[in-house]
């Protein structure tokens, strides 16, 4: 049953991947109970995520279990084991989940819609690119042409490159983790050649909303696990860039 459901989803995902220009897409999300898996297909790698729930196995039956998951993935989809990167997602607490969990390094260009963007698929929990976002960048793409962008709680900058790709006048990038900022700026240089600059990526969200900047167009998605000790400032920084409002011509 397994087999079958992530096979289907493969291949039909697979036609709407190859007419749109995307690369990276999830193909099974914890579709059978008794396999809660998140699968998502990173060009020719599968990044699995397990979400964590109560069972009865013992230590070796869990074992051969997710052994058994490997193998039905490599099988079913034609790919060899040491493409497939299983990893648990369980309740995170504090900045545990954007912590590194190995240090492989294992990272791949993958094509989003005419862009390309570095992921990591074993050192995080997560890859560096939330598949989910995919249509919301799109959004800002759009609406990005000639404003001034400010991207805040920016992970790893993949709404700048969207915002860049659609001709933005000028972004900035601002997160509070140096480490996802230094990954941000890396990722312009995957994208397709002859892209727009993204200037060097900034600190301090809530200081930032503050500050009277003049920006048209301002993408805010904070991660709450990450600022378990500021979600105050969270709130703060939503209120203090609607209070100002966008830039008159602005989004």
């Amino acid at each position: 049953m397994f087999a079958n459901r992530v096979l289907k989803m493969a291949r039909h995902l697979g036609k709407w991947a190859r007419r749109t220009g995307v690369s990276c897409y999830r193909i099974y999300d914890a579709d059978i109970p008794e396999f809660p898996l998140a699968i998502d297909l990173y060009e020719d790698y599968l990044h699995v995520a397990e979400y964590k729930r109560r069972h009865s196995l013992t230590p070796e039956e869990y074992e051969a279990w997710q052994s058994g998951c490997i193998a039905v993935l490599s099988e079913v989809l034609e790919m060899p084991e040491e493409n497939i990167f299983f990893k648990l997602r369980e309740p995170q607490k504090g900045k545990a989940q954007y912590e590194k969990q190995a240090w492989e390094k294992r990272e791949l260009s993958v094509g989003e819609n005419g862009l390309r963007f570095w992921v990591n698929l074993s050192d995080y929990l997560d890859t560096g690119l939330f598949l989910d976002h995919r249509i919301t960048r799109s959004k800002v793409r759009e609406q990005a042409a000639g404003k001034r962008v400010l991207n805040l709680f920016a992970y790893t900058g993949s709404f700048t490159v969207y915002a860049a790709a659609g001709g933005a006048r000028e972004t900035t990038t601002i997160d509070l983790s140096n480490t996802y900022l230094e990954w941000a700026q890396e990722k312009p240089r995957a994208q397709r050649p002859g892209g727009p600059p993204t200037p060097l990526p900034a600190r301090g969200c809530y200081r930032v909303a503050k500050t009277p900047f003049r920006r048209t167009l301002r993408p805010c998605h904070p991660r709450p696990s990450y600022l378990f000790q500021q979600q105050a400032h969270a709130r703060r920084t939503r209120r203090a860039a609607r209070s100002r409002g966008p830039h008159p011509g602005g989004a």
